[in-house]
């Protein structure tokens, strides 16, 4: 999910937000490569859109071979064993999802 945000939400800050909190979750992670939190923490959430997809694309793929075992393969939200996301699982969170961009309660 989060370089789902990182790849493709519309709003720098939450591209931002969710770098920072992937660089933070992999850097806790004992079994994870630290250059994949370095990568992530790295990510500029405001510059080019190729740039930032090509950081995403090589972060996941080093996820997918092995840079993290987190959970031990488990399925955990959208995140089927072996860390793809479930197109279909992501499809039913979004679709559930608020529709209003941002609330500040006013």
């Amino acid at each position: 999910m989060l370089l789902a945000a990182i790849e493709g939400d519309r709003y720098p800050a939450v591209r931002q937000l969710a770098a920072r909190a992937l660089g933070q979750l992999l850097a806790a992670v004992p079994s994870a490569d630290a250059s994949l939190a370095r990568a992530a923490l790295a990510i500029d959430a405001t510059g080019d859109e190729a740039a930032r997809a090509h950081a995403v694309a090589a972060i996941r793929a080093a996820l997918a071979a092995g840079g993290c075992a987190a959970g031990g393969g488990a399925s955990v939200g959208p995140v089927a064993a072996g860390g793809a996301l479930d197109p279909a699982r992501l499809a039913r969170l979004r679709a559930e999802a608020r529709q209003a961009d941002i609330d500040i309660g006013e």
